[in-house]
Formats: C-alpha cells, structure tokens, sequence
C-alpha cells in the first residue's frame, strides 16, 4: 500500500463546502451515523474519537522521521477499533452496514479528494481483523504476559506498509522502531475510548430524534 502514506501526507484539507456538504448528509440509522462519525475523524477539523493533541502525544516518541507515518496509521487503527466496537456492541451485521454508509459518503464525494481512504480502509481493516483472528486463535505468550493486540497491530503495519522503513525486511529486528509504534498504538487507544463511547451515546441520541420525528 505504497499510497496509504501519501494520502495522509496531504497539504490539502477539505475545504469549508466539502465540510458543509459532509455534515448536511441525511444519516437515517445508527449504523449511518457512526459511519459518519468514522470518515469525519479524517475529514473534519475536530476529531471525534481522538483530538489531534492526543495524536501528538502518543507519537511524541516516534523518531521525526517517521512520525507521520506512524500519525497516520493510529488513525487507520482508532478508526479500525471504533468499527469493532460497534460489531461487538450491535452485531457484525451492523458492522457492515456502518462501514457501507462510509463508502457511500466517499462514494457520492462528500469529502473530494479522499476517494483513497476507501481503499484504505479496505486493505488495512481486513489486515487487522485478520490479526486479531490470529491473536485470538493463537495467542502471543512471552514471558508468561499476553503480547498486547497493540504491539501485534504496529508490527502488521510495520511490515506491510509499501512506506514503512521495514516493509522489505527478512528480519524481525526493526531497531526499536516496533517498540516506538507498539507505545503510539497503545496511548492512542487508551485516548480514543471516552470519543468512541461519546459517539455510541450521540448515536443513541440520534435515533431518538430521529423516532421522534417520524
């Protein structure tokens, strides 16, 4: 995924229209709401599951060269978490269907210029999952602890991103730069919790409105 770190290099942001058509969309269930919540984490100006402060300090330790890149895939992860939240919440029907509302918002280009983030989302979710389905079939044992899913995620970053620093690598040593990512993933988390419960309370709140005005 050679792009993924060049769309999240962008010098562009969404301009004020692009913001406006965005919040204007006519969400008509939960799953459509919090799949709004979830692309307005990379689109809008305040970040609903993670604030841009919160992403500079879990990465303040990561090397300046690479800290972009590693920005970049803590929102990829939070946002990644955020779906799976809603699956073990509501179902892996609903799942679905939030991340379907996602790609039609892309899709109708309410957010022009971040058509990529669908392909994003595509590759590195199925990464993920595909992870987390191996850590739970087999656990990661060292030293008699469990190997947090933090340090199981940087490591499939590391090693899978076209542009990371170790993507060609034969090797597991990586120079420290898995401990730096594997501690930037794990504060993120721990930060994004109070957002992703934030957005399950509004989306509750949205359906009420929405039963109310029916």
């Amino acid at each position: 995924m050679s792009w993924f770190g060049n769309l999240f290099g962008r010098k562009t942001k969404p301009t004020a229209n692009a913001s406006a058509r965005f919040t204007s969309a006519r969400f008509k269930s939960e799953a459509d709401f919090l799949g709004g919540v979830l692309l307005w984490q990379f689109v809008g100006p305040d970040r609903p599951l993670i604030s841009e402060e919160s992403v500079a300090s879990a990465t303040r330790n990561v090397t300046e060269q690479h800290r972009k890149l590693v920005v970049a895939w803590i929102m990829i992860y939070v946002a990644w978490r955020f779906r799976l939240a809603a699956q073990q919440r509501f179902g892996d029907e609903f799942g679905r269907e939030m991340m379907a509302a996602v790609y039609r918002l892309i899709a109708a280009n309410e957010v022009p210029g971040f058509e990529p983030l669908a392909q994003v989302f595509k590759y590195w979710f199925s990464e993920l999952d595909d992870q987390l389905q191996d850590a739970t079939a087999n656990p990661s044992i060292i030293d008699g602890e469990l190997v947090p899913f933090a340090c199981l995620a940087g490591l499939r970053f590391i090693t899978c991103d076209g542009t990371s620093p170790y993507a060609d690598s034969s090797t597991m040593e990586f120079n420290g730069f898995d401990q730096e990512v594997t501690m930037a993933l794990a504060e993120a988390q721990d930060a994004s919790e109070p957002g992703i419960d934030l957005a399950f309370q509004r989306a509750k709140d949205f359906v009420r409105q929405l039963n109310v005005s029916a």
